[in-house]
Formats: structure tokens, C-alpha cells, sequence
């Protein structure tokens, strides 16, 4: 900027912009000079041989003003390379965001899935057995089913056994079993029915009420 705008000669100013551009700015394709301290203009166009420049995109131009008191520059550069690597490289942190995504969710995914989504469906379904045939339901096919699919859940798993069994969604289970139990010893066949309708009264309110009529 300096030795094109402080230059009164066209033909040094032109000499020192041609050796900066082979020097240090070879992406340099077009110059500008105005200086107002002696009225000169200056305007160099280089024909860029590794780029089209008129098929460049805007994004792919870089222009550069410098002004002072004593006049003003202007550089017109191709960063078509910059663009190209900067794309790579927001392509490539993409990939990573997503790969690291999906590789924790499926992380985080299996264990609640294990330990809690999966427990809770079978707790409602042993509620659901329980309710239709409170006696009876140990000797249903669906019941033994039911107790066949936790060694399907154990091999599928990477946790044992042990720690499957020391979860407190186990305790629940186990504590559900115990009460179906307690109701078969304590009612006997005779309150089945009482078992069975305010089971399938109370199970939208979540409550359990008998009374002498068994309703």
C-alpha cells in the first residue's frame, strides 16, 4: 500500500506489486491503487492459470481495502483452496458429532433399557397376569413364558445375572410375586372372584378396596 500509493512513477508501483505477488501473494489475480497525495491509478489484472476466475464463486474471492490520507488499495485474492479446506474440515467435525452422538446413545441407551425400561413393561405384564387369574396364573402358559424370557434377557445383556437380580426393579418383581403368592394363601379359590373384579375395578384408579359383597 505504501509503495503504490507513494510512488509518483506508475512503473515502480506495478514493479513492486508483480514482486510481491510472486513472493508472497501468489493468489493475488487483481490490483487496484488510487493515490490522492499525486492524482495516479493504478489497476493490474493477472491471469490466474491454475483457476478460472470468472468461474469463481463469491465466497471464493477475497477483497481487501486499504485506506489512508494519502490514497487507497484494493486486492482481489483467490481463497478457493481455504474454502475447500475449511469445508473438509466441517464436514469431517460433522461425521465426528454424529458418530459420537450415536455411539453414546446407543451407550447410554442399552443400560436404561436393561435396567429399567425392560423391567418395568415385564412388571406390567405380571401385574396384568396377575389381575386376569390371581390363583392360576403361575400354571399359565403365558406366566411360564414370562419367566423364560429373563435367561433370553441375560444372554442378550452384557450385565450377569448377580447385578440384573440386585437391581431394585428385581425387588419390585420379586416383591410382586410374594404378594400373588400371599393372595392365593390368604383368599384361597373362594375369594378368586373378589380378587379378580376389584383387581380389574381398581386398576385404572390404582387402588384396591374389598367389601362384603366382593364388588
Amino acid at each position: 500500500h505504501g509503495q503504490t500509493i507513494s510512488m509518483p512513477v506508475q512503473a515502480v508501483a506495478e514493479k513492486a506489486v508483480d514482486t510481491a505477488r510472486r513472493s508472497a501473494i501468489p493468489e493475488l489475480y487483481m490490483f487496484k491503487s488510487y493515490s490522492s497525495r499525486y492524482n495516479t491509478s493504478l489497476f493490474l489484472r493477472y491471469n490466474n492459470t491454475e483457476y478460472d476466475i470468472d468461474s469463481l464463486r463469491d465466497r471464493e474471492k477475497l477483497q481487501v481495502t486499504v485506506e489512508n490520507s494519502f490514497g487507497e488499495c484494493m486486492g482481489y485474492f483467490v481463497i478457493r483452496k481455504q474454502r475447500v479446506l475449511h469445508a473438509m474440515v466441517e464436514f469431517f467435525a460433522t461425521i465426528f458429532v454424529l458418530a459420537f452422538w450415536f455411539f453414546g446413545v446407543a451407550a447410554f441407551a442399552g443400560p436404561i433399557m436393561t435396567f429399567v425400561i425392560l423391567p418395568i413393561e415385564r412388571m406390567v405384564r405380571l401385574l396384568s397376569m396377575l389381575m386376569m387369574d390371581p390363583l392360576g396364573y403361575q400354571s399359565n402358559l403365558r406366566f411360564k413364558n414370562f419367566l423364560l424370557e429373563e435367561d433370553q434377557i441375560v444372554k442378550k445383556s452384557q450385565w450377569t445375572r448377580e447385578v440384573l437380580k440386585g437391581m431394585e426393579t428385581s425387588f419390585l418383581m420379586s416383591t410382586i410375586l410374594r404378594i400373588g403368592s400371599l393372595m392365593k394363601v390368604g383368599f384361597g379359590s373362594a375369594g378368586v372372584e373378589i380378587i379378580r373384579n376389584n383387581l380389574q375395578k381398581g386398576g385404572s384408579a390404582n387402588t384396591l378396596i374389598l367389601n362384603s359383597q366382593g364388588s
